[in-house]
């Protein structure tokens, strides 16, 4: 499903319910004619179809637009966002759909946009332009995800220790003794996981350094657990680019009086659709910062829009995955990332152990051992794929 086309008779990319809007044409004609009249906005695929909204049951389908060749392969290019169908999900969410406003954010970008296209700044050509320049960037400019499953599974579990933990990575901190569980107010489940975190201290350590956070190698993971090829642009390409739109939209934030709001302010910070909005001044301006200000500039004074339906979005983040390339990059290029493989119930063995052992040759009376709170879990889980890889196997 491709939710977007560039309509060659509209001169301007929209989604299917513009589309028929827009064109004044009867309805039995409208698959013949969107064969012959649309492309896709990015990689210029021809051929497309309108694709009608249905319902099966309770199960709505909305009205999209599909490029496929004889046996339904996909005519996008490979590199091409919407080759098949692949983002689907993600693209929607970083549209702009200007026929309806959901929130205070959205509304005022789509007012940005068309003061932008009202004073000539832009052009429904030029977000085509900008779409096709990115699309060439990755076309050219890609490199394979090498990163294992299991390396990536690693990495997201030792991470994930740091949002359990206060970690101060520049304090190390005190092994697990026996004689700790003796104090009043001792927890093991917080002694587990500061151990845990002291185990995996130097992995923690180097992540922090490459300043690849908890949500980046969750986002770098799922890609990875996904069926979708593992070929993405290389992020080194596009770091200029990148720093000079998070400097714009950071400026836009900070000085147009639409985001004193502090509901449009809060929002505005991780806003996608801002992002898109600061490339594309930024490409129009040759990627000059005091020109793309100028820009914006003129559009802040515009105080009347006379059409708000001027433009229907920008369209995608150019950035779409841009941290997630920069994050496999980093992990690839730093290949000596150390990585210890103990779990928290290997962790809590080893400690209860030592407890047992210490009790066993103490005189004085200390707290006797709990209920353990990671081992029985994994022994759980480990029997029942025990169970699944019987009954795979055929021994029931």
């Amino acid at each position: 499903m491709t939710d977007t086309a560039y309509s060659l008779e509209l001169k301007k990319e929209v989604d299917a319910e513009q589309y028929i809007e827009l064109l004044d044409i009867d309805d039995s004609r409208i698959h013949e004619f969107a064969h012959g009249d649309i492309i896709c906005p990015i990689c210029e695929a021809s051929g497309g179809t309108y694709v009608r909204a249905s319902k099966t049951g309770t199960h709505h389908k909305k009205a999209h637009f599909r490029f496929t060749k004889a046996g339904e392969e996909s005519a996008h290019h490979p590199s091409c966002d919407f080759y098949g169908d692949r983002l689907s999900t993600e693209i929607s969410g970083y549209l702009i759909p200007f026929t309806t406003d959901r929130t205070k954010i959205t509304r005022v970008i789509r007012k940005m946009v068309c003061a932008a296209l009202q004073a000539g700044i832009i052009s429904q050509e030029s977000m085509r332009l900008m779409r096709q320049w990115f699309f060439e960037k990755r076309v050219n400019s890609t490199f394979s995800v090498t990163i294992s499953e299991e390396e990536i599974s690693w990495l997201s579990f030792i991470i994930s220790l740091n949002g359990y933990y206060n970690l101060n990575l520049r304090n190390e901190i005190i092994p697990f003794k026996p004689v700790q569980a003796t104090i009043t107010g001792f927890s093991w489940r917080e002694a587990i996981l500061r151990e845990a975190v002291r185990i995996h201290h130097p992995t923690l350590k180097a992540l922090h350094d490459l300043e690849l956070w908890p949500a980046r190698i969750n986002e770098l993971e799922k890609f990875i657990n996904s069926p979708r090829p593992k070929i993405i642009i290389d992020p080194a390409l596009l770091e200029n680019e990148y720093k000079k739109t998070l400097q714009l939209t950071n400026f836009i934030i900070s000085n147009l009086e639409e985001f004193k709001s502090d509901s449009v302010r809060q929002r505005a910070h991780n806003e996608e659709k801002l992002l898109a909005f600061s490339a594309l001044i930024l490409f129009v301006s040759d990627w000059e910062i005091d020109g793309a200000i100028e820009k914006i500039a003129k559009i802040s004074n515009i105080e009347n829009v006379n059409d708000m339906l001027a433009g229907n979005f920008i369209g995608l983040n150019p950035y779409l995955k841009f941290s997630l390339a920069d994050t496999a990059k980093k992990i690839q290029d730093h290949a000596d990332i150390p990585i210890n493989k103990i779990e928290l119930w290997e962790i809590e063995s080893l400690m209860r152990n030592s407890y047992t052992k210490f009790l066993s040759n103490s005189s004085e009376n200390h707290p006797p051992l709990g209920p353990d709170i990671h081992i029985s879990k994994h022994l759980e889980a480990e029997a029942f794929e025990k169970r699944v890889q019987n009954m795979i196997d055929g021994k029931f």
